[in-house]
């Protein structure tokens, strides 16, 4: 007799007192994981800003860009713009923000800046998901870099974060959030290959502890486990993509399935099921458009996102008014 019948080891029953409704503001900020769960929740409808600085890897990096929202959003350290290929980027920021010169990159992150400050001021939930430990130092300004936009290593200086470093940062971003505001951590299981795979668990390790310590500390802070569901419950070749790194579709469907469950109001599951019937009919390719029949699915269509008060759906209604004779 087997001890485990199911060939897996499931992750304990997730409960979260808080939950996500449509009236909620939301920050999703990080790793690639903050960019697949926010557009999950970007295309139920859900008030949210996804990686407003790109794509952010490191705790520090992340920290620094939302405490600076918070206390000085209108301020640019010119010092760590560069050019490279006619092309002007901040070390502070991913390669996504970049400007055909200087001042069109400022003025792009003043606005960055300033959208973000706004959003913080009222948001409800942070979503933050961390990627890595390691971050490089510019040897010259002497300061942590988010990205080195392929500018060549010698210019920099590899280092491990230390807890008590990623502490003090957020330490100092919480005092300014909202009280209201949830802070949901994660930590990418997206695994980094540039130190090999035993640096690699180094690093995790020390974001997983770092996350412990905060969510031990503080109520308002959670830990949501995408990691351990994609490590360990699903531990096997068929949930990654082609490079053997990344989660599959069905790996994230399948981790987001638990964030459904675990964080985000029941009561709104009526509408964003309302809301998938719609976006698949829509999505519906017909041999005819103008047949009777399907004219007659897209009033249904029609008549169900009328009935949709929750969230707006002007553009779906608009559309399917177009395609109707």
């Amino acid at each position: 007799m087997l001890h485990n019948e199911t060939f897996r080891t499931p992750i304990n029953p997730l409960f979260f007192e808080e939950k996500i409704n449509f009236d909620s503001t939301i920050l999703s900020i990080g790793s690639c994981f903050a960019q697949n769960i926010g557009q999950r929740l970007q295309e139920n409808r859900f008030n949210i800003t996804i990686n407003p600085y790109g794509v952010l890897y490191n705790p520090v990096s992340i920290f620094d860009n939302l405490f600076q929202a918070f206390t000085d959003h209108k301020k640019v350290d010119e010092q760590m713009i560069i050019e490279n290929e006619d092309i002007f980027k901040h070390f502070n920021f991913h390669s996504d923000i970049s400007g055909l010169n200087q001042k069109d990159l400022i003025d792009q992150i003043k606005s960055i800046q300033q959208s973000t400050h706004n959003i913080l001021q009222k948001v409800d939930f942070l979503i933050i998901t961390l990627g890595t430990s390691f971050v490089f130092k510019h040897n010259e300004h002497q300061q942590l870099v988010a990205n080195c936009h392929k500018v060549p290593s010698k210019q920099f200086t590899q280092e491990l974060l230390e807890v008590d470093q990623m502490m003090e940062k957020f330490n100092e971003l919480l005092t300014l959030l909202p009280q209201s505001c949830k802070v949901i951590f994660t930590v990418s299981p997206i695994r980094h290959f540039r130190n090999g795979l035993v640096d690699n668990s180094l690093s995790k390790s020390i974001l997983r502890y770092f996350t412990h310590l905060v969510t031990s500390k503080y109520e308002n802070c959670f830990y949501f486990p995408a990691y351990e569901i994609m490590l360990d419950e699903l531990r096997d070749y068929r949930f990654y993509t082609d490079d053997l790194v990344h989660p599959s579709k069905l790996a994230q469907d399948y981790i987001w399935s638990y964030f459904d469950q675990a964080l985000i109001h029941e009561k709104t599951h009526s509408t964003r099921q309302k809301l998938d019937k719609v976006l698949k009919g829509l999505n519906h390719k017909p041999f005819n458009p103008q047949s009777t029949p399907h004219q007659k699915f897209l009033q249904k269509l029609l008549n169900i996102s009328q009935s949709i008060k929750e969230v707006n759906v002007k553009d779906l209604i608009t559309e399917i008014e177009q395609r109707i004779n």
